[in-house]
């Protein structure tokens, strides 16, 4: 890591155990422990199904979806 600035994103959908991890991780990379974060950071970033043409119409799709399961209370 190089810099002053240090941030995380990308763990959107995977809940709040992921982006307490990721601050974690963050914090220790910054301190000079970085084993633990590079571990993390080789994972690899799969892309979104359905590519760049269908990213926006899924997520509509989807956040309609269970917006209307909220509403049914299924």
């Amino acid at each position: 890591m190089v810099g002053r600035y240090y941030y995380s994103h990308g763990d959107s959908g995977h809940g709040v155990t992921t982006t307490h991890l990721l601050g974690k991780l963050l914090a220790e990379c910054i301190q000079g422990q970085a084993e633990r974060f590079d571990s993390f950071a080789a994972l690899p970033a799969l892309p979104f199904p359905g590519g760049h043409a269908l990213r926006v119409p899924f997520s509509m799709i989807g956040a309609w979806y269970y917006g209307l399961r909220d509403k049914l209370g299924v």
